[in-house]
């Protein structure tokens, strides 16, 4: 998603550098990682009781990046659905995600055959980038 230059790869949290642990204690005290895992430059830690599509982005000198977020239909703005719908007719993205970024600013992600269409927070569409055909679980 944010970074989307190599598949995700999961990781132990030995091998998460000690200044993103450290960080993401210290800003996030009440929350528990259920997994870690390096996506291309940044390491996203996925927490419990948060659902299964929120995870926590941080670059390896520890500084946080951004918060991705899974979003259902009903939540993804009526800007973007009306692109999908205009310009992909008949198909289903597999995955819509908002990512807020460390200044608060937000921008969205539809996933459509393997390629995340980049909308900005108004939802009109940026550009898009090809996943890695092992990222998605």
């Amino acid at each position: 998603m944010f970074s989307l230059t190599a598949g995700a790869q999961k990781l132990k949290e030995s091998k998460v550098p000690e200044v993103v642990l450290k960080n993401f204690k210290k800003e996030y005290p009440d929350l528990t990682v259920k997994s870690w895992e390096k996506e291309g430059a940044l390491y996203e830690a996925e927490v419990k009781g948060e659902g299964p599509g929120r995870t926590y982005l941080y670059d390896a000198k520890g500084q946080f990046v951004a918060i991705e977020e899974e979003m259902s239909v009903a939540e993804v703005p009526s800007a973007i659905m009306n692109y999908l719908m205009k310009n992909f007719p008949g198909m289903v993205a597999q995955e819509y995600t908002r990512v807020v970024k460390a200044d608060g600013t937000a921008t969205y992600e539809a996933d459509i055959n393997n390629e995340d269409l980049l909308f900005d927070g108004s939802g009109n569409f940026t550009g898009k980038e090809t996943e890695p055909e092992n990222k998605k679980d």
